[in-house]
């Protein structure tokens, strides 16, 4: 099951993605202890576990409880938050995170990005294709009724 809906999110070791936009740096935070960088992907986000986090981690490890951890699981989104751990103190370090390609879709101008410690990224506003049929499907249903 992907992840779509506003507050739906997914949680890895290692996870890579693309977005129109740039990533943009917005804020610290301390997470039990740990210093996290919240990044913000916008406009057509795709991002992908591609290394699950320990079976074994604690409970309290965990950025969000409620995120899916399978390898291989998607999220899709039009703006979404990424979460991630680093040892750093400046997020600007290319250790943070890893820009694997800049505009390597010519017609999309898609940036390819890879985070490679435990990140989540979290669905902040879903994708407007996604939107439109849920809402096509009420209608249409609603309009067989009568």
């Amino acid at each position: 099951m992907s992840a779509h809906n506003p507050g739906e999110s997914i949680e890895g070791e290692i996870i890579s993605g693309h977005s129109r936009k740039p990533l943009s740096y917005k804020r610290t935070r301390i997470i039990n202890g740990n210093r996290y960088f919240i990044y913000k992907a916008e406009f057509n986000v795709s991002a992908t576990i591609v290394k699950g986090i320990n079976p074994y981690i604690r409970q309290e490890d965990k950025i969000d409880v409620n995120s899916i951890f399978t390898v291989g699981e998607k999220l899709s989104c039009d703006s979404a938050l990424i979460t991630t751990f680093a040892r750093t103190r400046n997020p600007n370090k290319k250790d943070v995170y890893e820009d694997t390609g800049s505009h390597v879709s010519h017609t999309h101008g898609a940036n390819v990005w890879e985070f490679k410690q435990h990140t989540n990224a979290k669905v902040i506003t879903p994708m407007q294709s996604i939107m439109n049929a849920k809402f096509k499907r009420k209608n249409f249903s609603i309009a067989n009724i009568d």
